[in-house]
């Protein structure tokens, strides 16, 4: 763009086609001279651009405007009583930049001598041309040297001026961080406040209207005048507890995520925690008539975790195992150790997991239902919730599955002391 007293007073594609080259080669780019005032119209300064990403999607552009004739001048003056006169423009547009080292008297430039030194810079190449007096001549008999040595400030000018605005980049960059990570701090401290909140005024209803809909269920304080009264209640229980275990999976996965979970590690019993979740989710089970089988070696019964958080994946993983076994199916719990690991296996021969759904079973309200026309109940947090809880141990999970076959999904508990 070509600027006249902080107005376009014409166009061309300098800064377009520079921007463009940044975005397409991810380097520095110059523009051509570009005018900033009007009288003389004569193109005095340029522009560097620089490009920044996130991945392959462009965020925006840093921009520093170089004052090509301050810059000039400045240099100039280190030797303001000769005469000469200095052209410096771009090789390919060819506008010109003229100055003198003094005065302000108009000199016919035709016919003096010259002289050339061209030199690249970032994607452009510069030339810069020495215009002689007959007194600068008569002056200085050896000035090639003084040519030489201007053409090197000139250059060292735009260099250091790339170098100050690359260098600038991470300090720029480091502002808007810490700006950006302020910015989550902040965010965080609100979605924290709100779930101590949800907590609260959610689950303290909640909770009173799953004791009266169970007294209601079981008709303590009397028979119901209708029966569809009692299919109601029931209607109504079942539905807040579905409920409350989603605003429980809500604020466990909350709680993981902002570091408000703590976690205990003590030897554990595996055997005894399985049985312990197996004898909660028994219901379940003798519903489907399905068969669970524990295949724990008395030499991989005890490891080190937290027992809270083992007995939640280990509900999380079997009663997903329940659900997409059919009646009649099986489900098998195995541990084994390593050197380094306690490793726990839950697999089933359910209908398993497509490769589609398997690439983010793992992300936040995500099923696993292979059908569509199926509907389940479930919130899609339980593998979430089961992967941040093995992440906080510094343990890995695994998912293999196959449609028609099942599923298996191994989980690493790194032993006490190994170094994991």
């Amino acid at each position: 763009y070509k600027f006249a007293v902080g107005h376009v007073v014409s166009f061309d594609d300098n800064p377009a086609a520079a921007m463009n080259l940044a975005a397409e080669t991810g380097e520095l780019t110059m523009t051509a001279p570009v005018v900033l005032i009007s009288e003389p119209i004569i193109p005095s300064a340029t522009t560097i651009y620089q490009a920044h990403f996130n991945g392959d999607q462009i965020t925006g552009f840093s921009a520093i405007l170089v004052r090509i004739d301050n810059m000039i001048k400045e240099i100039l003056k280190r030797d303001s009583e000769n005469s000469f006169y200095v052209n410096l423009f771009d090789k390919e547009e060819g506008e010109h930049l003229t100055f003198k080292s003094y005065g302000d008297t108009a000199i016919d430039l035709a016919g003096l001598k010259s002289t050339t030194i061209e030199f690249p810079f970032i994607n452009r190449t510069w030339v810069i041309e020495f215009i002689r007096t007959p007194e600068f001549i008569e002056n200085n008999k050896t000035s090639q040297p003084l040519f030489i040595g201007i053409a090197g400030l000139i250059f060292a000018a735009f260099a250091t001026v790339g170098i100050i605005f690359l260098s600038g980049q991470p300090i720029i960059l480091e502002k808007v961080v810490y700006q950006r990570t302020f910015e989550l701090e902040q965010a965080n401290k609100a979605k924290a406040e709100f779930m101590a909140n949800m907590s609260h005024d959610l689950r303290t209803p909640l909770n009173a209207i799953i004791g009266f809909s169970e007294i209601m269920c079981r008709e303590i304080h009397g028979k119901h005048g209708n029966d569809k009264y009692l299919e109601y209640s029931r209607d109504i229980n079942t539905s807040s507890e579905y409920l409350l275990s989603l605003i429980n999976d809500i604020l466990d996965l909350s709680a993981i995520d902002a570091n408000k979970r703590s976690i205990e590690k003590e030897e554990l019993q595996i055997t005894r925690l399985v049985t312990d979740c197996i004898r909660t989710l028994k219901p379940l089970i003798n519903e489907k008539k399905q068969d669970v089988i524990i295949s724990i070696p008395d030499d991989s019964d005890i490891f080190y975790a937290d027992e809270r958080s083992v007995k939640q994946i280990l509900i999380n993983l079997i009663s997903n195992a329940i659900k997409f076994t059919p009646t009649g199916g099986k489900i098998t719990i195995e541990c084994d150790t390593t050197k380094k690991s306690t490793v726990l296996i839950v697999k089933d021969n359910g209908e398993g997991i497509s490769k589609s759904n398997l690439a983010h079973i793992l992300d936040p309200f995500t099923r696993a239902d292979s059908h569509p026309h199926i509907s389940r109940e479930g919130t899609g947090l339980g593998l979430t919730i089961v992967n941040s809880l093995v992440k906080l141990h510094n343990g890995s999970l695994a998912i293999k599955s196959h449609l028609g076959k099942g599923t298996k999904i191994t989980i690493k508990f790194p032993k006490r002391n190994s170094g994991i």
